[in-house]
């Protein structure tokens, strides 16, 4: 049985075993900021608090853990070179995950990290596996979720920023 998540132009079909959230962090009104839509996943319990990169819950992925982050940037990001030109980068495959690759090295884990426009909307896929042995194994699992991602180009507010860490 699988739940849609939908929230700011952005949808997902969760696979039974997963959870999913779609939400957008609280602005820093004092600097002025607005705040960008984040869809996380993962196919362990998503903790309460955890940074847009996954910090909080990645910590807690098994071996067969996985965790995805579709962060949207500012609208003036798809026009710069490192969204340029990209597509949507999945179907993933188990040769894309490398331990380097993570934003914070963790024994096992390996993730993988691509910046892409689709629907006039820059944005960042942040995937962590719970082990680069099996990332074969856990780039299809991975899939299973991303297959049923939809992005439309509905998100209503013109950014200024927002869509980084915290």
């Amino acid at each position: 049985m699988t739940a849609t998540v939908a929230a700011f132009g952005l949808s997902v079909e969760v696979p039974a075993g997963w959870e999913a959230e779609i939400y957008r962090r609280e602005p820093d009104a004092v600097r002025g900021e607005v705040t960008m839509p984040i869809l996380h996943a993962a196919n362990v319990p998503l903790a309460r608090n955890r940074g847009d990169y996954g910090g909080g819950t990645v910590e807690t992925l098994g071996q067969r853990g996985v965790f995805v982050a579709l962060l949207e940037h500012d609208v003036e990001a798809a026009h710069t070179a490192l969204f340029s030109e990209r597509r949507v980068p999945w179907p993933l495959s188990g040769g894309e995950f490398r331990p380097n690759a993570l934003q914070r090295n963790l024994p096992g884990q390996a993730g993988c990290q691509s910046f892409f426009v689709t629907a006039k909307r820059a944005l960042c896929l942040y995937v962590v596996i719970g082990s680069f042995g099996l990332r074969h194994v856990l780039a299809s699992e991975a899939n299973r979720l991303l297959s049923a991602v939809r992005v439309s180009a509905t998100f209503p507010v013109a950014p200024r920023r927002g869509g980084g860490s915290r």
